[in-house]
């Protein structure tokens, strides 16, 4: 489900007061999954909106990553380390320039 469909479904986009950002790389689908039952688990909060955005999707919404006001994270672990798509994205978002007021 993608985030237009989500907040389609949930019919919350003028009531959300705040949004959160699920950001993820999955290798196999399995990190996608969790990704999808966490968003699930913000949603149940009536008044947060999530964003739920694979790493490829993240690098084109700056501003909506900028604006959330919380990011949750998930990648596989390959070796030890999470896999070398999420590293190099969390690199880019390291630097990121603040918002401007």
């Amino acid at each position: 489900m993608t985030e237009v469909q989500r907040v389609e479904a949930t019919g919350r986009e003028t009531q959300a007061a705040i949004s959160v950002a699920i950001v993820y790389h999955s290798g196999y689908g399995h990190t996608g999954r969790q990704a999808e039952a966490v968003a699930s688990g913000v949603e149940a909060v009536r008044t947060v909106m999530t964003l739920l955005l694979s790493v490829e999707e993240a690098e084109r919404r700056w501003d909506d990553l900028r604006d959330a006001a919380g990011i949750i994270f998930g990648a596989p672990t390959y070796m030890g380390a999470a896999s070398a798509r999420f590293l190099r994205h969390a690199s880019k978002r390291s630097r990121m320039p603040p918002p401007t007021a």
